[in-house]
């Protein structure tokens, strides 16, 4: 994509980017959405509408880009937050004490440290309970 784009400046052509950002080059704008927040929102909505039934099958896109990155992203955090709030939910109902807020630690996935999410999601941990309060 470096040359092509080279070429495309060096004719003085302006550049709208959409949908995925374009790291080469430069441009006028940048329309898009917030992929990490669409992530958080579609997981939101899946989990709110299958009500404990069937599954999600996540499909990633190309290795590497951005938005798949993101929108995975925050697919996990969102399940590591219902995770935590079934938890507290549960707790509550056995009579124990809870802490009236719980904030999660912020975790930013990238290359050095993305094996510990690179497996199937019934196979990843929860945060532990003793761990966010």
């Amino acid at each position: 994509m470096i040359e092509p784009m080279r070429r495309v400046h060096t004719a003085g052509i302006p550049v709208v980017g959409y949908l995925n950002r374009i790291d080469t080059g430069k441009t006028l704008t940048f329309v898009g959405v917030d992929d990490y927040q669409l992530g958080c929102e579609v997981t939101r909505y899946l989990v709110r509408h299958l009500k404990a039934r069937g599954s999600i099958v996540l499909m990633q896109g190309p290795a590497g880009s951005l938005t798949s990155v993101d929108r995975m992203r925050g697919f996990h955090d969102t399940l590591k937050i219902a995770c935590v709030a079934v938890e507290a939910a549960v707790r509550h109902l056995r009579g124990e004490t809870i802490p009236p807020e719980i904030i999660l630690p912020v975790e930013i996935v990238d290359r050095g440290n993305y094996a510990a999410w690179d497996r199937r999601l019934e196979e990843r941990e929860c945060p532990r309970w003793e761990h966010v309060t």
